[in-house]
């Protein structure tokens, strides 16, 4: 786990609470904002409504650039027209794709 679950405001509406998960091998490139630093790094983002499974939001970072997935909370691919949307908005985060965890105040 890259940090402690949090309200994921930028998705659905904030409706709901998510945990980002990345492979081992990209944890410390994630955590200090360097997740282009490994080809093949991995991040999940998987959401849940007061302990009922959500969505899962994935993205993958390839030699082409990132590569986004949506899946159901029971691991189907969800339609792909939404990894557009995930991509628009991703193109706009600080650090190469990526907004990190929520900071705590």
């Amino acid at each position: 786990m890259a940090g402690p679950p949090f309200r994921s405001l930028g998705h659905y509406g904030g409706k709901y609470r998510g945990v980002v998960r990345v492979l081992p091998e990209g944890l410390d490139a994630y955590r200090t904002g360097r997740p282009s630093a490994l080809a093949g790094a991995r991040i999940a983002l998987f959401l849940d409504d007061d302990g009922e499974r959500g969505p899962v939001l994935a993205m993958e970072r390839t030699d082409q650039g990132w590569i986004f997935r949506s899946l159901t909370p029971d691991g189907r691919p969800e339609d792909e027209a939404a990894s557009a949307l995930c991509e628009r908005c991703h193109a706009e985060a600080p650090r190469d794709h990526t907004f990190g965890l929520p900071q705590s105040r």
